[in-house]
């Protein structure tokens, strides 16, 4: 008997939108397209030839107003606007949930894509970083909401 162990990665995102005040005015939850980033690293990595240890720590979310499809030969968002460290990281298991608070006067735009970096290159600044994934909402964020976003991330064996 043949037993896979191929790994399976796989991303999604969670938006909490609250009032100022905490109450819960929407929730939405999906699957995001990974880019080629996860799987080019892992493999560089069980060959050697990769050798940044940071390549998919996760680092910042990138927040823009561009609603072009998500493809996973992205290196960046398409309009990036705002930038924040993440608030909360969490690991359990082979899981690992990073959390971005916007909080009432961060990013008050129209939100049309989000965008996770990581990397030893990633910084506050704008397009630095390896980008792990994309994806395009419909966020009108304005002083009068919170959002919070949260990712997970895991990888689980065939087998």
């Amino acid at each position: 008997m043949h037993v896979s162990e191929a790994p399976a990665i796989k991303g999604s995102y969670r938006v909490d939108i609250l009032t100022t005040h905490g109450e819960l005015v929407k929730s939405i939850s999906f699957d995001n397209m990974l880019t080629n980033l996860a799987r080019n690293v892992y493999l560089g990595m069980l060959n050697g030839t990769y050798g940044d240890v940071e390549a998919l720590e996760i680092k910042y979310f990138g927040f823009g107003d561009n609603n072009t499809p998500a493809a996973r030969t992205q290196t960046a968002l398409e309009n990036e606007l705002y930038r924040k460290q993440y608030t909360v990281k969490n690991v359990s298991g082979n899981t690992i949930t990073t959390v971005c608070s916007l909080r009432s006067g961060e990013a008050n735009f129209h939100i049309k894509e989000i965008g996770v970096f990581c990397g030893s290159l990633a910084t506050a600044s704008f397009n630095t970083g390896n980008m792990l994934s994309r994806v395009v909402v419909d966020i009108e964020k304005n002083e009068n909401f919170i959002i919070n976003i949260t990712r997970t991330d895991s990888i689980a064996l065939g087998g």
